[in-house]
């Protein structure tokens, strides 16, 4: 079902384009983003789309002041109209600054009524609230959260996850409180890599003679100390999907469950890290008995393509898999719903 869904922005320019991370850059990469940019009225820049009921997005408008609406503007234009982007002032969620790719403010979120629901995500009150720190490791920093009522000594689940810093800008930790506090997961320790970004992100996340030592020798010990003898679970979205099924695979014995989201698998490899053909050839080759939670957007064009291969040769090698598709992108707006998703699936208390 669609849902015609307005859009408005009051200000002056000489085009404005609508960017949703679901539809927006999919439009781009297909040649034709006339559909989205605003119309100019009266009243100021408006827009009508009849969307996908079930459809979440980070959005920014971008207002363009150097030029005409474009149906295929070169890269570089690209770049410059992403950039440009700003939150709408009428849209009531916003996602956290960086979390958008081409952009390093924030933006806005659109939920339409069917979209699956995200009912930990919020900071509630008179929720206990667990304790974040900040540590530096092996020149990794790693951001520490220990739940509510955290005893040293104590045995806890633990949860490593990559790209720390946009879980800390979406508040990881108020989703665990909840999470915690309804029973649907046991006190969970996490600790959040930050990674990175660019060169760097790729080296820590692809490159096995890099990640490997940092989360065998250095970060499980690590965990070990902070959170006893507990299952570890691993989490990454993206290329930090590529880094925990390596780590998967090669490990198998190391962590109790993997939640991949939007897996990068169609990467094809930077100054000699892991490819997602890499991947995808050694998991044919023989799955590993780890528990998985892999989801993707519909949105997500080649990558879903290969997620989807994924899946099927985790289901034929007989793996433990949950699996879902939901109406989105590469978008931080799903996935912090589905890593708490995830986390009840693999790690969730018995009830």
């Amino acid at each position: 079902m669609l849902i015609d869904t307005d859009f408005a922005w009051a200000g002056a320019a000489e085009a404005v384009l609508l960017r949703l991370t679901a539809e927006t850059d999919e439009a781009y990469e297909a040649g034709d983003l006339g559909p989205y940019w605003m119309e100019r009225g009266p009243d100021g820049w408006a827009l009508r789309l009849a969307l996908p009921a079930g459809l979440r997005t980070s959005y920014q408008i971008c207002p363009v002041t150097d030029g005409p609406a474009e149906a295929s503007p070169a890269p570089e234009r690209w770049t410059a109209i992403c950039a440009a982007g700003v939150p709408d002032p009428s849209a009531p969620l916003v996602l956290a600054a960086g979390n958008i790719f081409g952009n390093a403010g924030p933006a806005s979120i659109l939920e339409l009524p069917d979209a699956p629901p995200q009912p930990w995500r919020d900071r509630r009150p008179g929720v206990p609230a667990g304790t974040l720190d900040r540590h530096e490791l092996a020149g990794e920093v790693v951001h520490r959260y220990l739940p509510a009522g955290y005893r040293a000594g104590g045995t806890y689940p633990a949860l490593i996850v990559f790209d720390g810093a946009f879980w800390l800008g979406v508040d990881l930790a108020a989703t665990v409180d909840n999470l915690v506090a309804e029973g649907r997961i046991p006190p969970l320790a996490v600790f959040l890599v930050e990674s990175g970004r660019g060169p760097s992100r790729w080296a820590r996340l692809t490159k096995p003679e890099v990640l490997d030592p940092f989360v065998l020798d250095r970060l499980l010990p690590h965990v070990a100390e902070v959170a006893g003898s507990g299952p570890v679970y691993l989490a990454g979205q993206s290329l930090g999907g590529i880094g925990v099924t390596h780590l998967a695979s090669q490990y198998p014995g190391r962590f109790a469950g993997v939640i991949v989201q939007s897996a990068a698998l169609w990467w094809p490899g930077s100054d000699g890290g892991l490819t997602g053909r890499d991947i995808l050839d050694r998991y044919r080759d023989a799955a590993p008995a780890t528990p998985f939670f892999l989801e993707a957007g519909n949105r997500e064009g080649e990558l879903l393509g290969t997620v989807r291969e994924l899946h099927a040769t985790l289901l034929a090698h007989g793996a433990t898999v949950h699996y879902g598709e939901y109406e989105g992108g590469h978008d931080m707006a799903c996935w912090r719903g589905g890593l708490a998703d995830g986390l009840v699936m693999l790690a969730g208390a018995p009830r």
